[in-house]
């Protein structure tokens, strides 16, 4: 039959901080009541000779951490170039307030695109905490970030146009 402390052991939460080695679930605290609950339906569904075995520790390598953050970095790359455009076509314009237009319309894309970037990292870096097996890649985001762009740009040309 299961001892308590090795059904414990395979539950998720089992390892958390306050926890003292020869802890029985109901030492446990807030949720020693799902441990209590999971440990009696497993006891009674078990096989006794069956042997619990642990799943093995998957170990995450320091180079998936690197390419979370180079990913991260390289979108705030583009992020202050587009800023810094925005704010230089906004400062450096003539007294014509439609050329400070134009930094005005790109700035919101530069904002956009870093909440992105925020957004995708620190998604990225839970899933690799938690182990999930993915996919890290995502498709829509950067197309919806490149037609805003190709959108501000064409707003900015019409602009233009329409100024002369």
């Amino acid at each position: 039959m299961a001892q308590p402390n090795e059904i414990s052991a395979l539950l998720p939460f089992s390892d958390f901080p306050g926890k003292k080695e020869g802890d029985t679930p109901r030492k446990q605290g807030l949720l020693s009541f799902l441990s209590i609950k999971i440990e009696k339906q497993s006891v009674q569904d078990a096989n006794p000779n069956r042997v619990l075995q642990q799943k093995p520790a998957t170990k995450v390598e320091p180079k998936v951490y690197f390419a979370a953050e180079r990913t991260f970095l390289a979108w705030l790359h583009t992020t202050v170039t587009l800023a810094g455009a925005a704010i230089a076509f906004a400062s450096f314009a003539d007294e014509d307030p439609l050329s400070q237009l134009y930094g005005i319309i790109l700035l919101p894309v530069a904002i956009v695109f870093i909440c992105y970037a925020m957004y995708q990292y620190n998604s990225r870096s839970i899933m690799i905490r938690c182990r999930q097996p993915g996919p890290y890649d995502e498709m829509i985001g950067p197309n919806v970030l490149g037609i805003f762009f190709i959108f501000s740009l064409i707003g900015t040309f019409a602009l233009k146009i329409n100024g002369r």
